[in-house]
């Protein structure tokens, strides 16, 4: 069976944090009464992240 390459691992790897720093982010932003914008930002990128994972999953499901 042929091993993953190092991009196809960390892709993954690199989405989970950038998810964490939003969510983190997102919960500081709360916090400290940041403007709309600083929320759709953080909200956008966690979007981002969730697609590419869902996409990583789907493609190594088989």
């Amino acid at each position: 069976m042929p091993q993953p390459s190092t991009r196809s691992r960390s892709l993954p790897t690199l989405s989970w944090v950038v998810l964490v720093v939003c969510v983190v982010g997102n919960t500081v932003a709360s916090l400290a009464g940041a403007p709309l914008a600083v929320h759709l930002g953080l909200g956008l990128l966690a979007a981002v992240c969730i697609a590419a994972l869902t996409a990583a999953q789907l493609r190594n499901r088989r």
